[in-house]
């Protein structure tokens, strides 16, 4: 599969603590917009033990490309919990 990295997640981590988080992932929804590709919303760990949040884009030629990266905020975390709880929205949740 082809990784791509988006040069501004490359500002907050490098490419090895991106691709060791989205290894260590605990919780990931796929999200699919009707005017854009879909995207993954994820909360991964480096190995620091910092929690890091990961959105990756599907590619039309396969593969993903990670979008700028950010220590986990308390709201990613809700967004990511409150899904898939007693409604069905239509959306993947994953790590339950």
């Amino acid at each position: 599969m082809d990784v791509e990295i988006h040069p501004n997640a490359k500002k907050h981590l490098t490419e090895k603590q991106v691709l060791s988080a989205w290894l260590a992932v605990t919780e990931c929804i796929r999200r699919e917009p009707k005017d854009e590709p879909p995207r993954w919303l994820a909360i991964g760990w480096l190995p620091d033990g910092r929690s890091v949040e990961l959105v990756a884009v599907e590619l039309v030629r396969g593969g993903l490309s990670f979008m700028p990266c950010l220590q986990s905020r308390r709201n990613f975390g809700r967004r990511l919990n409150g899904l898939g709880k007693g409604v069905d929205d239509g959306q993947d949740v994953y790590g339950r």
